[in-house]
């Protein structure tokens, strides 16, 4: 059997202006890249989509602490990377590693979405091989008529340092395995709650800009159950931009007679901004008890976190085209003692209730 192998990119220098660049194509086996501003003006990246000025993943000029963006196993991101400023002739450095196809010589299977949260592999009567890259060592193991490889997070082996999350794999009849996070649950888009939670209300497309939650900057998105349920979890698009973790606090809500945030909790949990990444992405939040929440009844997500501006979080919400007919977008920055309203606008959200 062989193990996947990793090739290490040169840097490279790509000149960025005031139209989308494209600074890194789509890989699926990217492992790991930086990107940074070299320039004297602030460079914005966008994931997938065509960069936009003040949009997307805010890159510093050159000097600044904060002028570069790094994809590593914490936040692994496979897609294309757009990149504008608002001058011409601005310089990136850009270097990316990626896995080398291998080979093996037995029958094996391994299979990578290019999604950046799920990796499946499973062995039954075959071989798998899979990627764990939490703490770093080669490992390997066989028993019966299947044989795995893996990268794990023992201690054994041939040691390789690496970031801290994994690609797990399973072993059953049939093969599925998730992306998680080592440090929380929440990268991956699984199920960190009760396996009879279903997805209730939600919106999941369209995110175009993004509002800060920091100190008594809170933000809501208002929402209106179409069946009675117990909700159990909310999933929050989140990026940060943050020099220590702190706590994450979400709140479902009732609302006022004007249909904002009336400040009595029905439920709450709380979340590590930790497992929060640079880029944005899906995260998990379980709510410590379930609530009661009645079809027709307009309630609230309130989220706010414990950091001030320098540790400030990111919440994605579609500002131009939003759709969503049960609520709307909300901030408060008075700590949720007055709401302001955007009924044009939606947070990306979804709540899972039983």
């Amino acid at each position: 059997m062989a193990f996947p192998l990793f090739s290490i990119g040169r840097d490279k220098s790509i000149d960025v202006g005031t139209t989308s660049t494209e600074v890194l194509p789509a890989n699926p086996r990217r492992v790991y890249a930086r990107i940074t501003n070299d320039s004297d003006t602030v460079i914005y990246l966008m994931l997938d989509e065509p960069a936009k000025l003040n949009q997307g993943i805010r890159l510093e000029p050159a000097g600044s602490p904060n002028n570069f963006f790094e994809i590593n196993s914490t936040n692994l991101y496979t897609g294309k990377i757009n990149a504008i400023c608002s001058a011409s002739g601005k310089r990136l450095t850009v270097v990316e590693s990626a896995t080398e196809r291998s080979s093996s010589s037995s029958s094996s299977s391994s299979s990578f979405s290019s999604s950046s949260s799920s990796f499946s592999s499973s062995s039954s009567s075959s071989s798998s091989s899979s990627f764990s890259s939490s703490s770093s060592s080669f490992s390997s193991s066989s028993s019966s008529s299947s044989s795995s490889s893996s990268f794990s997070s023992s201690s054994s082996s041939s040691s390789s340092s690496s970031s801290s999350s994994s690609f797990s794999s399973s072993s059953s009849s049939s093969s599925s395995s998730s992306f998680s996070s080592s440090s929380s649950s929440s990268s991956s888009m699984s199920s960190s709650s009760s396996s009879s939670a279903q997805a209730q209300e939600s919106y999941t497309s369209g995110d175009d800009n993004q509002e800060l939650i920091y100190g008594n900057n809170y933000q809501a998105q208002t929402f209106t159950p179409s069946a009675n349920h117990n909700i159990s979890r909310v999933r929050l698009k989140l990026a940060r931009e943050q020099t220590s973790p702190y706590t994450l606090t979400v709140a479902i809500q009732g609302t006022d007679a004007n249909g904002n945030p009336d400040g009595n909790t029905l439920a709450s949990g709380t979340y590590n901004t930790a497992n929060i990444g640079d880029s944005a992405d899906w995260h998990d939040i379980d709510l410590s008890s379930s609530a009661s929440l009645t079809a027709g009844t307009k309630y609230a997500i309130v989220v706010s976190q414990d950091g001030q501006y320098a540790d400030r979080v990111y919440w994605l919400y579609d500002a131009s085209d939003a759709t969503y007919a049960g609520g709307e977008r909300q901030e408060s920055t008075d700590g949720g003692s007055t709401w302001t309203k955007d009924e044009n606008s939606d947070f990306m959200f979804v709540e899972y209730g039983s």
